[in-house]
């Protein structure tokens, strides 16, 4: 093999591992996780309309068939760095919970989220429960 293809040949392979080096930095900035908070959620469906004081769980109460009701978290930066935070539900509750998937906070800030409850008036009664999961990670949006 001549001198020049082999200094070609380098050249190239420097080049691809730069690129995946590079991607691949990117990629373990983009799903690094800051914060993990688990709430427990619980929810009833049918019956006489009540709700629930209890301040360590996100708790609807009992919410008649045919209505809704609202709770708010609110999500504050005290990073020094703009943050994305995910939500996610796990569990029975998830079928009733409306919410917005993902926001972005600069430094400092700080948002409402807000977590709607559905229920259709032909829904089935009971008793439903899960967990409302908060994913902090850094913000890479301007990438």
């Amino acid at each position: 093999m001549k001198k020049e293809n082999k200094i070609y040949l380098f050249v190239v392979f420097m080049f691809v591992l730069s690129l995946f080096l590079f991607s691949f930095t990117i990629y373990l900035k983009h799903i690094a996780i800051l914060e993990r908070v688990e709430i427990v959620t619980k929810l009833r469906v049918g019956g006489i309309p009540a709700f629930d004081v209890d301040t360590d769980v996100l708790a609807f109460g009992t919410i008649a068939l045919g209505t809704s009701s609202r709770r708010t978290l609110t999500i504050q930066n005290d990073y020094d760095f703009p943050i994305k935070a995910e939500f996610s539900v796990e569990g029975d509750i998830e079928e009733f919970l409306v919410f917005d998937k993902i926001i972005f906070l600069d430094i400092g800030e700080s948002k409402d989220v807000n977590v709607n409850t559905i229920i259709l008036a032909e829904g089935k009664q009971g008793n439903y429960s899960g967990r409302f999961i908060t994913t902090i990670k850094k913000s890479w949006k301007d990438i």
